[in-house]
C-alpha cells in the first residue's frame, strides 16, 4: 500500500493542512490531513471530479471522536464509520492512518458510484 502519510513534515494539527492525492481502483481522491497522531487522526478525503457539479459524498474524521469517520452529503451526516484505537492495532501509526483513508476512499467510491455527473460549462 502506498504511504501516504510519509510525507508529512509536522504530525501537529495545523490550520494549514497537508494535501495529497490518492487514486484507488481508477479514482482520484483529494486528502487534507490536517493531523496523522494515531489516537486523534483528522482528515477530510473527497472524490476529485473537475468541472463537476453534481452532489457527492465526501468524509472527515476526528470530529466527534478519535476515529470517527463521518459520510456527508448535500451538509447531512448519511453515515459513520467506527475505527478501533491505535493501541489495538499491530501496525506503524503511518499505517494505521493509510488504512483509515483506503477504507474511507473504498467507502464514498461505494456511495458516489451511482451519482450522475452535472458537467459545468464555461
Amino acid at each position: 500500500m502506498k504511504k501516504l502519510v510519509a510525507s508529512i513534515q509536522d504530525p501537529k494539527q495545523s490550520k494549514n493542512p497537508d494535501y495529497m492525492t490518492y487514486t484507488q481502483g481508477g479514482q482520484r481522491f483529494g486528502v487534507h490531513l490536517y493531523s496523522d497522531d494515531p489516537l486523534y487522526p483528522k482528515f477530510q478525503v473527497t472524490e476529485i471530479h473537475p468541472y463537476d457539479d453534481a452532489d457527492y459524498t465526501w468524509a472527515r474524521c476526528g470530529y466527534k471522536g478519535a476515529a470517527n469517520v463521518q459520510f456527508i452529503k448535500n451538509g447531512k451526516v448519511v453515515d459513520q464509520m467506527q475505527w478501533y484505537t491505535y493501541e489495538e492495532d499491530e501496525g506503524s501509526p503511518e499505517d494505521y492512518i493509510d488504512k483509515m483513508i483506503d477504507e474511507t476512499c473504498s467507502q464514498l467510491r461505494s456511495f458516489n458510484k451511482d451519482v450522475k455527473p452535472i458537467m459545468v460549462h464555461w
